[in-house]
């Protein structure tokens, strides 16, 4: 369908709002523009948002160019005449992951290449590189090389994994015991902090982008954090830290964004990076998400009316100091939010078996 016009954004935040729209629900997951609009409404009627925010206008991103298709890949295919294209692994809105031989080593890697090619998508893949480099981390998977397509393109070379993500994990088990979720999620938040020593903001952590990898060696699932590509830089002076990023722009996937991310605030920092990883835990502990919006409006909508319900309210069995830093990372007030320092604290006693 096409984007929203104002006619269909007032439809949309309707509180009579009819049943009968899931092509626009649909839209809405898949247009970062329209959701951009969404926000904007939203904070435009409410009378406590903040008067300096972006209006709906101003928060409008410039029209993007037209999308190209990407150049079209076939299994057998040599890539860099080393890389021979084996069978597609993973595959998500805007990439695509193949199952590699290296011809010159012989061993097998990862290749990662996107389904459109427009500038902002492939400055969006140098960066998801330049990152993983960056941070340098066990747990963030590694980036090897970056190599140009026939169409100009980046592809990045990395790790092959073997396993499962964390998203497919809840979709068997439904929720993991306090110990298994804590395992999962303390080499995450490792990764995370060290991201953040370095000055980036992840901005799309979900349960899809943490991977637990199989190995032969290891008791338990590897754990690996992906996709550095919506990361930002952060705690610069220079308004070109990120260009990729516009006032107003709403970026990440809605059941784990941090209200301000909800919201299009342009100021996103560290701890909206706080936020995302409580949903997870929260997730992880209940077997539901903070909020049960299915649209990104329903979601604008519930982020206006504050916190979840707390971790407790669910009748599961959980650790009184595990529960408790949980909820905080979920608080509305960003500023209300602890330091990862204490979440990984609290996460590796749990795991070890030394809280109560």
């Amino acid at each position: 369908m096409e984007c929203l016009d104002v006619d269909a954004l007032a439809a949309v935040l309707s509180p009579a709002r009819a049943g009968a729209m899931e092509d626009v629900d649909l839209h809405l997951d898949a247009c970062s523009q329209c959701r951009e609009l969404v926000a904007a409404f939203v904070r435009a009627s409410d009378p406590s948002s903040d008067a300096s925010a972006p209006t709906l206008m101003e928060s409008t991103l410039p029209s993007a160019p037209r999308a190209a298709h990407a150049e079209e890949l076939r299994v057998g295919q040599l890539l860099a005449d080393r890389y021979a294209l084996e069978r597609v692994v993973g595959e998500g809105g805007m990439g695509v992951v193949w199952a590699a031989r290296d011809t010159h080593s012989g061993g097998r890697v990862a290749i990662k290449t996107l389904k459109k090619e427009t500038v902002e998508l492939c400055r969006r893949v140098e960066r998801e590189a330049y990152v993983a480099r960056a941070i340098s981390h066990p747990n963030v998977v590694e980036v090897r090389a970056v190599l140009p397509l026939a169409s100009g393109a980046p592809a990045l070379v990395m790790d092959l994994l073997e396993g499962r993500s964390l998203a497919a994990e809840l979709a068997v088990r439904g929720r993991l015991d306090p110990v298994d979720a804590c395992a999962v999620l303390s080499p995450v938040v490792s990764a995370v902090r060290a991201a953040h020593a370095k000055g980036f903001v992840h901005r799309d952590l979900k349960p899809q982008n943490v991977f637990l990898a199989t190995a032969d060696d290891a008791d338990r699932p590897v754990v690996m954090l992906l996709d550095f590509g919506l990361a930002r830089a952060v705690a610069r002076d220079d308004a070109a830290a990120d260009k990729l990023t516009q006032t107003g722009a709403v970026l990440g996937t809605p059941h784990y964004m941090a209200p301000e991310q909800l919201f299009g605030e342009a100021d996103i920092d560290a701890r909206a990076d706080v936020w995302s990883l409580g949903a997870i835990a929260y997730e992880c502990l209940t077997g539901a998400r903070p909020w049960s919006g299915k649209s990104y409006a329903q979601l604008v909508k519930a982020a206006t009316r504050g916190a979840p319900a707390p971790l407790a309210s669910h009748g599961r069995d959980v650790p009184a100091p595990l529960a408790a830093i949980v909820d905080a990372m979920l608080a509305a007030d960003r500023a209300s939010r602890p330091r990862l320092a204490e979440v990984h604290a609290i996460l590796d006693a749990v795991w070890r078996g030394e809280a109560a």
